[in-house]
């Protein structure tokens, strides 16, 4: 007999529904259950009235809200936003202060066991371990790009082919923070003051701008975030009408913020725009809501994630429209602090007129043209803005001694991506490293002619481009490859050499008599030919010796172990 399930029955709502009706119109009542499947006890607490006909949900959440969830899950998941546990409890939370409801949750947020009985329900839900980019906008690669253009024109490609062909209607909105002691920059002065001041606000507050435009040039109302939760004796929409003002406790965007920009001010003033239309933001939380998403929806617009540290290569009002902007915003602060020093109080109109200089100018158009995304060329996208050791998404590659043949160390000119991987599949096998320092192994050069010694202004370093085995940073062995040396600095572990101290990784004093304290180096006293400065050989005696680490001196004491 199979087990009882009262919150999964096998039978349904129509089937219970025509059961009672066959026994109104005469048919067995026990007969009957069996017919349907029914048991007898349920169908019998159904007849008499002692259970209700519909069971309530078991859920907090109805069947129609989590459907909400998981079609806002499937949506922003396609569209490059993924959510941890805790951000999607946050959206839950939200959902449900935005619709006014009040559960028996603590502050309305979902509770881990709600999180799990979610997942238990809806298996289709998964987790995923997102690709590493790293933690600086300099880890995106040329594959996470062209993988994030490859995705985003299959989706809207299947929405509609055509929003690529009219510039009016893709749009970019972001936000940046503006200080209210912005300063000028740097100022004339005697050479006999070391002091200059400026005047301007000592208040360090921020304020958040959103800005929004389209391929084509067209700029929506801004939305203006000051921090507090109360204006007090001002109203800044007076003085700046063409804005939406907003409020947060630390004047950062919040997703209530953005949805209702979204709703009073986007989806107005793209009313005219043929639908569908396309909207590119980055990642940030407050752009992921189930409010927003629908919004969006209800309105035939496409809102899409940009890829993670990307701004500098893909976000249009980051490349060619915010830096204007800052530099229009500090000549603003400056010609207002003549009359008035900047505060929240005077902010909005002196950020308008910052604004309006901006967007006079052909600035967003060109911007959405040096990210390629009108037209629309992924094979275009600057890419000296990638980090060339990383252009085909190993983060962990070290930068090759052919980069710096022509642009000095750890730089490189990009390849075309084909080509790219044409080099590395034919470039040939390096030599394999040295088992100590290259520099220790250089070969013996040619006795200097007689004359004054060669002064030498700076410690100079093994090349490179002479020592392929050598990473660029710091021309030091590469850890990976030699695992007796320590991360730091690359010095020798002196767990594996006992003769060493930790500090430095040089040799003991007290087992070598002959070495001074400072340094742990060879005394002069004892060696005529060491010059007193840090107690190293002088080259002038020693052409075979470089004049940083003066290792080849060692190797002619014979002591290769102190290396």
């Amino acid at each position: 007999m199979a087990a009882k399930n009262q919150h999964n029955p096998k039978w349904t709502i129509e089937q219970l529904n025509a059961a009672i009706e066959d026994v109104k119109n005469g048919a067995p009542k026990r007969k009957t259950a069996e017919k349907y499947g029914i048991p007898w006890g349920t169908f019998s607490d159904k007849l008499s009235g002692r259970r209700k006909m519909e069971e309530q949900s078991k859920t907090v959440l109805s069947k129609e809200e989590e459907g909400e969830i998981l079609n806002f899950l499937k949506m922003t998941s396609a569209r490059g936003f993924g959510k941890t546990e805790d951000e999607l409890l946050v959206v839950v939370k939200n959902y449900l202060d935005q619709k006014g409801r009040e559960t028996q949750w603590e502050n309305n947020k979902p509770s881990t066991k709600w999180f799990r009985l979610f997942r238990k329900r809806h298996p289709e839900i998964v987790f995923r371990k997102p690709q590493l980019l790293g933690k600086q906008r300099a880890l995106i690669t040329r594959r996470d790009i062209l993988d994030w253009f490859d995705q985003m024109t299959n989706v809207v490609k299947e929405i509609d082919p055509t929003i690529f062909l009219e510039p009016e209607r893709i749009y970019n909105c972001d936000e940046s923070g503006f200080s209210l002691n912005a300063l000028s920059g740097r100022v004339l002065s005697y050479l006999d003051n070391n002091f200059v001041y400026q005047v301007g606000s000592e208040a360090k507050t921020l304020i958040t701008a959103l800005v929004c435009c389209s391929a084509k040039g067209h700029y929506t109302w801004p939305m203006l975030i000051y921090p507090g939760t109360q204006f007090r004796g001002f109203k800044p929409q007076e003085v700046f009408e063409q804005s939406f003002i907003g409020r947060s406790e630390n004047g950062w965007i919040t997703q209530n913020l953005f949805y209702e920009w979204l709703k009073q001010v986007f989806v107005p003033q793209t009313a005219h725009v043929k639908k569908p239309l396309l909207l590119l933001v980055d990642g940030h939380i407050s752009h992921q809501s189930v409010q927003a998403s629908k919004l969006c929806d209800e309105n035939n617009i496409v809102l899409y994630c940009l890829p993670p540290h990307s701004s500098h290569i893909l976000q249009p009002l980051d490349v060619g429209v915010f830096k204007t902007m800052k530099s229009e915003w500090k000549k603003a602060v400056k010609r207002q602090n003549e009359t008035e020093i900047v505060t929240k109080r005077t902010f909005a109109k002196t950020f308008k007129d910052a604004y309006e200089t901006t967007i006079a100018r052909p600035l967003a158009d060109k911007a959405f043209r040096a990210c390629e995304l009108y037209p629309l060329d992924p094979t275009n996208v600057d890419w000296s803005k990638v980090v060339s050791g990383v252009a085909e998404g190993n983060p962990d590659a070290q930068f090759t001694p052919q980069s710096s043949l022509a642009n000095g160390p750890g730089l490189a000119t990009p390849l075309p991506l084909p080509a790219l991987i044409a080099h590395s599949a034919h470039s040939t096998p390096q030599p394999p490293l040295l088992s100590r320092p290259p520099i220790a192994q250089s070969t013996p050069q040619s006795p200097q002619p007689s004359g004054p010694p060669i002064a030498h202004s700076t410690p100079q370093s093994p090349n490179p481009v002479d020592h392929p085995s050598l990473t660029p940073r710091h021309n030091l062995p590469n850890p990976a490859d030699h695992p007796s040396l320590t991360p730091r600095h690359n010095f020798p572990n002196p767990e594996d050499h006992p003769l060493l101290t930790p500090r430095h990784n040089l040799p003991n004093p007290a087992d070598h008599p002959l070495l001074t304290p400072r340094h742990n180096l060879p005394n002069p006293v004892d060696h005529p030919s060491l010059t007193p400065r840090h107690n190293l050989p002088n080259p002038a005696d020693h052409p075979s010796l470089t004049p940083r680490h003066n290792h080849q001196y060692l190797m002619d004491l014979d002591q290769p172990h102190l290396l």
